[in-house]
């Protein structure tokens, strides 16, 4: 999903529909986070904020670092997975419904233009790159989660070279 999302994101950018461009980079993140509590045996309810359970269940817990044996690499992606993926987080569902004032509605098109986009935008794919590395230090990770962990890879690469990405 996390792919399917990121697709259809680029897409939505080179459209010119800013908004969806963030919904699309936020589900994105968001499963791409669930996927990382997933592989490391993490259980979770239903949430639309992975990095805060990475971030107050993993990382800020010694003994959660301890028990998962999370090498100095893999805290460093995790912190910087966080890092990113808050900002997206946060958006909450203001890039679907927009905001609601006294005597109007804003709708999410016109407050998400291309210079946020363009931020929110460069943070997911920062988010997603911490993914896929935290996903290839796993020596026994699965060979169809492996490619499929290239793939957005590939995407992520990709749209970084044309959004001002590393």
């Amino acid at each position: 999903m996390a792919l399917d999302d990121l697709r259809r994101c680029v897409r939505s950018y080179g459209l010119g529909d800013y908004s969806d461009c963030v919904f699309r980079s936020q589900l994105s993140v968001e499963n791409a986070g669930k996927a990382v509590l997933s592989i490391l045996g993490v259980e979770f309810e239903k949430t639309h904020f992975p990095s805060h359970i990475i971030s107050e269940n993993i990382l800020s817990d010694a003994n959660s670092v301890k028990r998962l044996d999370l090498s100095r690499r893999q805290i460093e992606l995790l912190v910087n997975l966080v890092a990113y993926a808050s900002s997206l987080e946060e958006q909450r569902t203001m890039p679907r419904y927009g905001w609601e004032t006294e005597y109007e509605i804003l709708p999410p098109s016109e407050i998400y233009r291309k210079q946020l986009t363009e931020i929110l935008l460069r943070n997911a794919l920062k988010s997603l790159e911490a993914v896929c590395a935290f996903f290839k230090t796993i020596p026994t990770l699965p060979k169809e989660l492996a490619e499929l962990v290239s793939e957005v890879e590939e995407v992520v690469h990709n749209a970084s070279k044309e959004f001002g990405g590393n």
